[in-house]
């Protein structure tokens, strides 16, 4: 099941880009702001360790989103077809899981150094921080 969900570790920073760039300037409170971009980097990484963990020791897993570009078959029988897909293995869990750790640290220690900014440079700083 966790692993289903793959597709949602790129879409959660983006969904706290969104928030923080539409209502962050004029509606969110700072603490809001903080805890909104802070929380889709924390759910990005928690959903990349579950993924993580769920797959198996040396697998591969794919999930295909959709057909991006089908282009037929060669005369020998090669699909030419380019599909959107995610891909976990060894080495992207690694990297998927440095990425999204470090990246929620950053964005932990920089609520405090942003601290001083006005409302609307924190907001537009945490949201250009998660996209």
């Amino acid at each position: 099941m966790m692993l289903r969900l793959l597709w949602l570790v790129p879409l959660l920073p983006f969904a706290g880009f969104v928030v923080n760039g539409l209502l962050g300037p004029r509606l969110l409170p700072r603490r809001a702001v903080s805890l909104v971009g802070c929380g889709a980097a924390l759910a990005a990484f928690l959903l990349s360790a579950g993924a993580v963990l769920k797959l198996e020791h040396g697998g591969r897993f794919v999930l295909d989103l959709f057909t991006w570009m089908p282009m037929g078959q060669t005369a020998e029988g090669f699909d030419l077809t380019v599909r959107w897909s995610y891909a976990l293995d060894p080495l992207s869990a690694v990297m998927l899981l440095v990425v999204t750790g470090v990246g929620f640290l950053i964005h932990v220690y920089s609520v405090g150094y942003m601290g001083h900014e006005p409302q609307a440079a924190l907001a537009r700083f945490f949201a250009y921080l998660n996209l």
